[in-house]
């Protein structure tokens, strides 16, 4: 079951970025990155909201919220709670945590229009998600990017 999940997790993920190139960007190239998730909560949130240093009341803490999302879902969609399999609950806190991002900023930095992978340097580009739109998905269109960039260079 592992194995096929993460196939069709692929399979997915590889499909919203053909979609988002195929748009031209009319869709939002949020709709897409949500594809390959079943169902993804998302919402904002700012480093000061998990400013305790104590690390259990910050388990605690992330655990009630997670729960009171999954109970909520769970009065709109009787059973759904029962249904969830895995879950992950990351915090503006975590992001900083693990990916070292300013502020817990999800893609690290402000996504801008107009980054491109190709540099002041002839013949050097920059593969990855600075170039592009931020996050993996960002990386995977500044790659591309990056070698239609290469193929059509004189």
């Amino acid at each position: 079951k592992a194995l096929l999940g993460a196939l069709l997790f692929a399979a997915f993920d590889a499909y919203q970025v053909r979609l988002q190139q195929v748009t031209g960007g009319v869709v939002p190239y949020q709709v897409f990155l949500m594809m390959p998730y079943v169902l993804s909560i998302l919402g904002p949130d700012h480093i000061d909201n998990w400013a305790d240093p104590d690390p259990e009341r910050y388990r605690i803490k992330r655990a009630h919220w997670q729960a009171a999302l999954v109970a909520h879902l769970d009065r709109h969609f009787p059973g759904i709670a029962a249904a969830v399999t895995a879950s992950a609950f990351n915090t503006a806190f975590s992001v900083r945590h693990y990916l070292n991002a300013p502020h817990g900023a999800v893609y690290g930095f402000a996504p801008a229009p107009g980054r491109s992978p190709r540099t002041p340097v002839r013949g050097l580009y920059l593969a990855s998600s600075y170039a592009g739109i931020g996050g993996y998905s960002g990386a995977i269109e500044a790659g591309g990017a990056c070698a239609d960039m290469i193929l059509t260079e004189d």
